[in-house]
């Protein structure tokens, strides 16, 4: 695992990059709470159990910072602890952008896929409650700061709707994607919606 805690892992801020070619990418056993921070997990290997995040059945709890975990699978973060909304769906092909926008054009993410994946969750404050969001690969990003693929600022255009579009009406909204171990209140392992 790129980091493995044996207690609970609190990411509070800073930027962490995470990408593991043979295991999870951020591994905790005993839960995973998130406050802030920017933290991108990536696990490459899809023929393994192993996920972006991995909290066995503990407690994964995000309440600020951005979260985007791509991987195999991902633990399902505790609706009843969580304050911040996720979102979790299927993988895209990789050396692609990932962009999600609500219906206005407003922007949520915009990231550079390094590789194909099965499972991708995302977390941030852009993330409305009554938001509708839609999914689009391809296309560019213009005048734009990236760190690790992520997007901090450009204007984002070209990309064909993936078809995926989501309502955020619950703190943990799942369209897709593949779930490892869950928290207390998450769907079981390998469920989908």
């Amino acid at each position: 695992d790129c980091i493995n805690a044996n207690g609970i892992l609190y990411i509070n801020g800073g930027n962490i990059y995470a990408y593991s070619t043979r295991n999870d990418a951020i591994d905790s056993n005993a839960g995973i709470t998130v406050t802030g921070g920017t933290t991108i997990a990536i696990a490459t290997r899809v023929d393994e159990p192993d996920g972006s995040f991995d909290c066995d059945d503990d407690s994964f709890k995000i309440t600020g910072g951005t979260i985007l975990g791509l991987g195999l699978n991902t633990s399902f973060p505790t609706e009843s602890q969580s304050t911040q909304n996720s979102v979790i769906f299927d993988g895209v092909s990789a050396n692609q952008l990932l962009n999600i926008q609500s219906e206005d054009g407003t922007e949520a993410l915009t990231y550079e896929v390094p590789n194909s994946v099965i499972t991708i969750i995302y977390s941030n404050a852009k993330l409305e409650t009554g938001e509708t969001y839609n999914i689009y690969t391809g296309g560019s990003v213009s005048n734009g700061t990236e760190i690790n693929g992520l997007y901090t600022s450009g204007t984002y255009s070209g990309g064909t709707d993936s078809g995926d579009s989501f309502t955020v009406n619950s703190i943990v909204t799942q369209i897709g994607g593949e779930m490892g171990p869950t928290g207390e209140g998450g769907a079981g392992a390998g469920g989908r919606p």
